[in-house]
């Protein structure tokens, strides 16, 4: 969650230049109105933001690939869709530098 705000303000400042931010909760499904509440207090309007049907369980670390299991995991797409890095754990320096590099190609 310390990572979120990070996100959402990403998505507000590159949204003209192209950058969608997508996120994905792992939460239960029962903690639905939970993470729709966190969503709203957060201002995440820039973001488009689901909730994974198989909570955090080792089905969703399967699902989304993410290595080691680790979270918050982040997976950087250029225009094209092409994965182009991934980054584990709260590392904003890196996530900056990935959408600002892939920002810059045409």
């Amino acid at each position: 969650m310390r990572l979120f705000p990070h996100s959402v303000e990403l998505a507000r400042r590159y949204a003209g230049r192209g950058l969608s931010v997508v996120t994905v909760s792992l939460d239960s499904a029962k903690n639905e109105a939970t993470v729709r509440s966190f969503l709203a207090a957060q201002g995440a309007t820039a973001t488009e933001n689901f909730l994974a049907t198989s909570g955090g369980g080792a089905q969703a670390v399967e699902e989304f690939e993410i290595k080691d299991g680790s979270i918050p995991f982040l997976t950087v797409y250029d225009r094209r869709g092409r994965l182009r890095a991934t980054i584990s754990g709260a590392r904003p320096e890196k996530i900056d530098q990935a959408v600002t590099e892939l920002l810059e190609e045409r």
